[in-house]
């Protein structure tokens, strides 16, 4: 190897956003999906924590995780940038503020809650969710992409 020239070694935090950023979008297509398909064993059956319950608390422990690696990740490649990078900073800013969103989904899904016990509509507070969770998906990809690059 020549002398001065160094190949560049993918760190321990690449690999865990990489790995968080493929679980935390099967994660959240898994969510989307069930919720709706199972909302009467969520939110009527309060009992006992049931098989899809489990499964949707983990996958939420995997989105947040995804969040704390991605802009940690995103924090230590703009740090070594020397010229300011906009669009870093402006990714930054947009994960934290995903990260925000993600104490709205758990918000909006204790209202769902709620409110379906009560039996009131509750069609606005599924579009708030879901363009929450489409949020969340758009994060993930842009993620997915800059780990590519």
């Amino acid at each position: 190897m020549r002398a001065g020239y160094q190949k560049k070694q993918p760190n321990i935090i690449f690999f865990l956003t990489f790995f968080s950023t493929i679980i935390s979008l099967i994660s959240l297509i898994f969510i989307m999906l069930s919720i709706p398909l199972q909302k009467e064993q969520i939110f009527i059956h309060r009992d006992t924590f049931s098989n899809i319950e489990i499964a949707i608390l983990f996958g939420f422990l995997f989105i947040f995780l995804f969040h704390i690696f991605s802009l940690v990740w995103i924090f230590s490649e703009t740090r070594k940038l020397k010229p300011f990078n906009v669009g870093k900073w402006l990714l930054f800013v947009f994960g934290s503020f995903s990260l925000f969103l993600f104490l709205g989904e758990k918000i909006m899904l204790d209202e769902i809650g709620h409110e379906y016990l009560s039996d009131w509509s509750i069609t606005g507070e599924w579009v708030i969710l879901y363009l929450l969770f489409i949020i969340q998906l758009i994060y993930n990809s842009i993620i997915l992409f800059r780990l590519r690059e």
